[in-house]
């Protein structure tokens, strides 16, 4: 598994990665942990910020950039440009996508098991 994905703007939006197999990555925090998994449901593992307030988004890209790095993730689906520029800065070997409201393509890729 070398694929990550924002949930707010990205999975959010009904965007889901052609690649079958990802983690998902958020900025939330863990209290927001219950929540997140009665939104998705998911099996799938999901990594929450453990620290911070929510709406914090530099802190929130510099999380992201620890799990990214962290997991050796290859590719990651964000749709905050501040954020998605903080990851691409730490981690040079992660291709960060920029999902833009506009364009996601809702069901692009499996649902969320």
């Amino acid at each position: 598994m070398n694929v990550g994905c924002d949930i707010d703007g990205v999975l959010s939006t009904g965007f889901r990665p052609k690649e079958e197999d990802y983690v998902i990555v958020s900025g939330r925090t863990v209290d927001e942990w219950t929540r997140t998994v009665e939104e998705f449901g998911s099996t799938r593992p999901i990594y929450l910020r453990p620290f911070g307030q929510p709406g914090d988004r530099v802190l929130a890209g510099r999380w992201k950039s620890v799990i990214v790095s962290g997991l050796k993730l290859t590719k990651f689906y964000e749709d905050d440009a501040l954020q998605a520029a903080i990851i691409k800065d730490t981690c040079p070997d992660c291709e960060v996508v920029l999902v833009e409201a506009s364009s996601a393509e809702p069901n692009s890729g499996p649902a969320i098991a």
